[in-house]
């Protein structure tokens, strides 16, 4: 292995050259052999208009105004993954004979791992098939996507769809769904995201966010996450419940207590002290309990839920890279954390979670990868102390997604100044692989471990985690084997990856 100290660096700083060759991560990943699949293939075009016109050319299918029964509809602008994950986990575990579609997005590896049965993929091939009918009408990637996923939780008539929004709700391509197709509405923690199709203040936000109450259904109810603006945003949710007559749950999502289980309370104070995740379990639970009122037959036991609760993780949230190593010494290896969070408030949970398990004290020293998309602006500072390491990279250009670009190193440095970080302590590398590397040099020589804790967190958005796992994707793929994928989760009895 060879090493160079760049004139460029301040002398604490020094950058490794080796060849990262197999990595295990904490969350098992599991291998299925498939063609080279483009990469985030999803787009936004606001607007229904096209998917109207797609459903009444496919009337046989979609008959007497029904698109998709039983849908669980996810809106909120961070969190909702995870909702959607939760709640997905909680009903199969409790009823494993339920049939159980969730739609989220962005994907995370390729483009069929955004819609799923009962955690098992659509198939690659059938994703990707090109319907002329979805050309003609010239609907975008995401809007395609919307309608396989429908099409294909028709046909196999699931019990329950799980669909997360894609962008705001009103104009969302989800929102084709009708009211009277919904059992339950979800509208989780709102932030200012994407700004530049939603609005400029949280009340334009919450507006768009709230269309996903589109008619009234006496049996759907609509869950509100209460750690929201009360002027801005919960009063203008509940202005559009109102309209539409539908009943609604105000849901305080800080406190435990505001569910009436005293061992899943207990569970979840213990299981997501300090995390993020507390509200999203809380919103689920609730969700769980709703989805029981309306079925009789569904079960929802205590043991069940917990180990639902209990073994959740999902890829980018709070993933825990393990093992990863660095050569081809078995003693060389790394830990660090994956977060794909992207905006403000989203940086700020992050913070206190770093600061409450991780950091000893307030300047306990981190080391960070980051990146960002450039049409956002990040408060670093809700993340950040002054003298953390921070090795500033780029992801590739998003496939089919023109609109979607990394910001440049340069325009993250700058950033990253105004909001207080050292300049000596910022490292440039554009290339993600070289970046983890430089930030476990760092890590190695300023805590003097061969194996510390979780000190390397890689943040700032989806796209640099969903870039970090095709990494890690590469790693694992034996030498001269045929092009392999690596999904997350999808088999009870698969096993882990190494």
């Amino acid at each position: 292995m060879r090493t160079t100290a760049p004139s460029d660096l301040p002398n604490h700083t020094f950058l490794f050259f080796t060849v990262l060759n197999s990595i295990y991560i904490e969350e098992p990943f599991y291998i299925k052999a498939q063609e080279n699949p483009p990469i985030h293939t999803m787009s936004i075009k606001l607007g229904l208009e096209r998917l109207y016109k797609y459903i009444d050319l496919n009337s046989n299918v979609f008959k007497n105004g029904i698109i998709l029964p039983n849908t669980i509809h996810v809106a909120g602008t961070n969190g909702k993954g995870s909702i959607c994950e939760m709640i997905s986990s909680i009903s199969l575990k409790n009823n494993p004979d339920l049939k159980v579609g969730k739609f989220s997005s962005p994907y995370t590896v390729t483009p069929n791992d955004s819609i799923s049965i009962n955690n098992v993929f659509m198939d690659y091939q059938k994703y990707k098939e090109v319907n002329p009918l979805m050309e003609k009408l010239d609907m975008s990637p995401f809007e395609k996507a919307t309608m396989k996923c429908i099409e294909y939780f028709k046909m196999n008539k699931n019990d329950y769809n799980i669909m997360e929004v894609g962008c705001g709700g009103l104009l969302d391509s989800t929102n084709i769904i009708p009211a009277t197709d919904k059992s339950l509405i979800i509208i989780n923690k709102i932030s200012l995201d994407h700004t530049n199709l939603l609005g400029n203040t949280l009340k334009e936000i919450a507006y768009q966010k709230a269309g996903v109450i589109n008619g009234f259904n006496e049996y759907c109810k609509v869950l509100i996450n209460a750690d929201n603006d009360e002027t801005q945003v919960i009063d203008t949710i509940v202005e559009q419940c109102e309209k539409m007559h539908m009943k609604y749950e105000i849901v305080d999502t800080t406190d435990v207590l505001s569910i009436k289980n005293n061992e899943i309370q207990t569970f979840l104070k213990k299981k997501f002290e300090h995390s993020y995740q507390l509200g999203n379990a809380i919103i689920a639970y609730k969700a769980a309990e709703h989805l029981k009122a309306l079925n009789e037959k569904i079960v929802l036991e205590n043991e069940q839920t917990i180990k639902a609760f209990d073994e959740f993780k999902l890829l980018g949230r709070l993933t825990k890279v393990k093992d990863y190593y660095l050569g081809s010494s078995a003693k060389q290896k790394i830990d660090f954390m994956v977060d794909g969070s992207h905006n403000n408030d989203a940086l700020r949970d992050l913070g206190e979670y770093i600061d409450n398990v991780y950091r000893k004290s307030y300047s306990d020293q981190m080391v960070f990868v980051v990146s960002k998309t450039s049409s956002k602006d990040l408060e670093w500072k809700n993340l950040l102390r002054k003298n953390d390491i921070v090795i500033v990279t780029e992801f590739d250009n998003i496939d089919e997604m023109n609109w979607i670009k990394s910001a440049s190193c340069d325009q993250i440095y700058q950033e990253l100044v105004m909001n207080g970080v050292d300049p000596k302590n910022i490292i440039l590398e554009n290339n993600i692989d070289k970046a983890i590397t430089i930030a476990n040099a760092n890590t190695k020589f300023l805590f003097n471990s061969k194996n510390p804790e979780i000190k390397i967190f890689v943040v700032g958005s989806l796209y640099l985690a969903g870039k970090v796992f095709q990494l890690q994707q590469e790693k694992l793929k034996p030498k001269g084997s045929s092009p392999q994928i690596v999904s997350t989760k999808m088999e009870k009895d698969a096993k882990k990856l190494i």
